[in-house]
């Protein structure tokens, strides 16, 4: 066998594997969240089924990505129709300092626990992470602004374990931007503990 006919094969290999993993995805419906919304950009956005028909979306948004007054919004979708965003999370850390907020992502659990996962810093190589949910929506998962000693997922959704461990796709940035790491982090299934 070739080396140009070798290489063929593993090709078809990969793709036979790549394919045969993949689900199947089907597109449902196609709309806008909002068509006018309280800030005048937004970024990074992530998207939870809560139940049937019942869908949760979230988004940084603000006057520019990192600046203060940029916050986590949210919007559910009911009854046919998503929600008036509502302002979910702001980066006020006291009566003088204010720090953007970044990368929400939006996670439920097998056991059916909401979590809401997002960054606050000046920027991406300060930040750090807090996670849960406001009091109104504690049902679904921790009180908004629990501080862990680590980063968590920085954007993609995590992923549950059969065991419960919960695994976060993380990384980190030297302050000069030049240097990335990138590794994973786990959690128990409540996302109480941690370790790299």
């Amino acid at each position: 066998m070739t080396s140009k006919s070798c290489l063929s094969l593993l090709f078809t290999l990969f793709s036979m594997v790549l394919f045969a993993q993949t689900p199947a995805i089907q597109l449902v419906k196609e709309a806008f969240i909002f068509e006018s919304a309280p800030f005048p950009s937004c970024h990074a956005s992530s998207i939870v089924e809560l139940g049937k028909q019942h869908l949760m979306a979230t988004w940084f948004g603000g006057t520019a990505e990192s600046n203060p007054d940029v916050c986590i919004w949210t919007s559910e979708y009911k009854n046919g129709q998503w929600s008036v965003p509502k302002l979910m999370a702001d980066g006020v850390i006291d009566a003088t300092k204010r720090y953007p907020t970044w990368n929400p992502v939006l996670f439920k659990t097998k056991e059916g626990k909401l979590m809401l996962f997002y960054k606050v810093g000046p920027n991406p190589r300060e930040w750090w992470e807090w996670f849960g949910f406001p009091p109104t929506m504690e049902k679904h998962g921790l009180p908004l602004k629990t501080t862990r000693r680590y980063l968590g997922t920085i954007k993609n959704k995590p992923i549950q374990l059969a065991n419960g461990d919960i695994l976060y796709p993380t990384s980190t940035e030297s302050l000069d931007a030049k240097v990335w790491h990138v590794y994973l982090e786990k959690s128990d299934k409540n996302g109480k503990t941690g370790k790299k």
